[in-house]
């Protein structure tokens, strides 16, 4: 006979996932608190690796510091394969929240399209940059060099080979 407070347990684990209890997220590095950065709200997802932000009573646009997510369509060409699932990811994570945005040393400010280039760390601290990778939703960028490039990388390549995201068998 199991005690009362195993039955509690077991009950609160039932409803749990009798209520519609989310699947596990990907396996990804564990969560760590932000570093010291810069404050922003996240008022709008443009695509995968895109955000608009409010930061210092100003809007900026900020990429995603070390990643390349699937592109959206333009007059010049169609959406990239998994642009919408990656965008919608970035939504989920990001629009609406208190992110804290953060530089890499050594590397430029802004891109050539006058983006702040940045890592973005979500309220529970995990990098947002990192998190798409993990999730299959986004490829490491290496074709500049960046301080995670190692992490982002090691990332990319368990995605790939867990079958995650656009690494998914079709």
């Amino acid at each position: 006979m199991t005690s009362p407070a195993n039955r509690l347990a077991l009950i609160g684990v039932l409803s749990h996932l009798l209520l519609g209890a989310s699947p596990a997220p990907a396996p990804g590095p564990a969560p760590a608190p932000a570093p010291r950065g810069e404050a922003a709200l996240v008022t709008r997802v443009i695509d995968g690796d895109t955000l608009e932000v409010t930061l210092g009573g100003r809007r900026e646009h900020v990429r995603l510091l070390g990643i390349d997510a699937p592109e959206k369509r333009t007059e010049e060409r169609p959406a990239e394969p998994f642009e919408k699932e990656a965008t919608a990811l970035a939504r989920r994570l990001a629009r609406g929240r208190q992110v804290t945005l953060t530089t890499d040393p050594g590397h430029e400010d802004r891109d050539q399209y006058g983006r702040l280039l940045r890592y973005v760390y979500l309220p529970d601290g995990r990098c947002l940059n990192l998190e798409l990778v993990c999730q299959g939703y986004a490829r490491a960028y290496t074709r500049y060099r960046f301080t995670r490039q190692k992490e982002f990388r090691a990332c990319e390549k368990g995605a790939r080979a867990q079958g995650r995201g656009m690494w998914a068998p079709r």
